[in-house]
């Protein structure tokens, strides 16, 4: 076990891996490729394309003395992350993909929702290429879609879609 298995390194790429599975594996069949990235895309896009970044984590009342359990300390952490869809509009289909894009991540989100929101929480600092389960978890608390400001390129469209999510921090 690590220092801190509940930490925001683990619980974040925690929360991209599940997501970049649960995209692959929703993938439209309309869409040949789809390209994922963490952070917000710093070149030239090649869409399609789904980007994934922590916005916020913040610290919430919790409990008395901070205790957790046993002899842990910790308290309550909510975040929120946005995934963007991004689109070209030189594709006749953009729409659609656009659209279906979004739907794959409401489908990732639902599925998740439908199990009881739940993420096992995973040992990123140990191991980043086979991090192994912890015994604590995070749950998905909610999927909202925004309309993002007006790309300045053209030729690109996209959606934006905030996740909620919270994990008990223990140390």
């Amino acid at each position: 076990m690590t220092y801190f298995d509940t930490g925001l390194y683990n619980v974040q790429s925690t929360l991209f891996a599940w997501m970049y599975a649960q995209l692959i594996a929703f993938k439209p069949a309309s869409i040949d490729a789809v390209r994922f990235q963490i952070e917000w895309p710093e070149e030239a896009i090649t869409a399609p394309l789904w980007s994934m970044i922590i916005l916020s984590v913040d610290s919430g009342s919790g409990f008395q003395g901070n205790h957790v359990s046993g002899n842990q300390r910790g308290g309550l952490r909510y975040g929120i992350s946005q995934i963007d869809c991004w689109v070209t509009r030189r594709n006749d289909n953009w729409v659609q993909q656009l659209a279906q894009m979004q739907d794959a991540v409401s489908k990732a989100v639902h599925t998740l929702q439908a199990k009881g929101s739940a993420l096992v929480i995973y040992d990123f600092y140990t191991n980043v290429q086979a991090p192994i389960k912890t015994s604590y978890r995070m749950t998905i608390t909610g999927l909202s879609r925004h309309q993002p400001p007006t790309d300045p390129n053209p030729d690109i469209d996209r959606k934006r879609m905030l996740l909620n999510f919270q994990w008990v921090e223990r140390i």
